[in-house]
């Protein structure tokens, strides 16, 4: 569920959560369904229960709603990109370079080896 946004519209800042909420709701779930202890996925009953219970949370961050859902969540990933969402929402970067910048970084770890 991708959006399309103009260039340095943080309408995504004022309508969703603060960088610190998002960190509480990510730990609240994780905790709340033990999913670090997981030995295996989840299934889609339990997808679908959490989907419920954090109904927003999915609809507005449902990139990080399903990374949150894995227990090999790459914690580092994770708050690199809340430190970048946190750097566009202080105007210490735009969004066209922040998500370069990732973009760069991914491809290079991931695609070049």
């Amino acid at each position: 569920m991708k959006r399309n946004r103009e260039k340095n519209n943080k309408d995504f800042i004022t309508d969703g959560y603060t960088t610190d909420k998002i960190k509480e709701v990510i730990k609240e779930i994780r905790e709340k369904y033990k999913i670090e202890e997981l030995n295996s996925v989840l299934t889609e009953t339990e997808i679908e229960n959490i989907k419920k219970e954090y109904t927003f949370f999915n609809s507005r961050y449902p990139f990080l709603f399903d990374m949150i859902l894995k227990k090999d969540l790459d914690h580092n990933r994770l708050n690199y990109m809340l430190n970048l969402r946190e750097k566009i929402v202080n105007n210490k970067t735009t969004v066209e370079k922040a998500s370069e910048k990732l973009g760069v970084e991914m491809y290079n770890e991931y695609h070049k080896k």
